[in-house]
């Protein structure tokens, strides 16, 4: 009996230990994320795992995650422009876990973009009542936005490719 409780444990720490990253890995996958968006994600691009209904979005996996059981990077070709977002739901425990272990890191870069000079950032709370942290460089152009849900229902992180532009 102690066998099989051992090995049973062996297992689960095993298959938990191999997709379990830390929050230092995950904020340098942030930084490659916005390191990538400068190419629009070409790097980082993998497989395509899912198209809207008029086939024009097409949602590839990323290879670099943030830890979200949703996260894709977008591919609208519509008007060719591409993003990666993450949305972590808090009404899962673990999603909520994994947002509140990587949200102070990943305003902590943010933070230190705007301080360089080399870009400018705001907070604000749009009609829908959600809070928006927005990033964009000098010349106006989108680099990320991190939303938190009215009534704190969700985090999503949107990394914008530079297709995006000033949109």
């Amino acid at each position: 009996m102690k066998k099989i409780t051992f090995l049973t444990l062996l297992f689960l720490t095993i298959c938990l230990s191999v997709d379990a990253q830390t929050t230092d890995q995950l904020l340098d996958n942030f930084k490659i994320l916005l390191v990538e968006s400068r190419t629009d994600f070409k790097n980082i691009q993998g497989e395509m795992v899912e198209k809207d209904a008029t086939g024009k979005i097409m949602y590839y996996s990323c290879k670099p995650t943030l830890g979200s059981p949703l996260e894709a990077i977008c591919l609208n070709s519509n008007d060719n422009t591409s993003y990666f977002s993450a949305k972590y739901d808090y009404a899962n425990t673990n999603e909520l876990l994994k947002a509140s272990e990587i949200l102070p890191g990943v305003l902590d870069v943010v933070n230190a973009m705007v301080q360089s000079g080399n870009y400018k950032g705001r907070d604000y709370t749009n009609s829908q009542k959600v809070g928006v942290t927005e990033l964009k460089d000098l010349d106006g152009n989108y680099i990320l936005e991190i939303e938190t849900g009215a009534d704190n229902t969700y985090l999503r992180i949107t990394v914008f490719g530079k297709s995006w532009g000033k949109k």
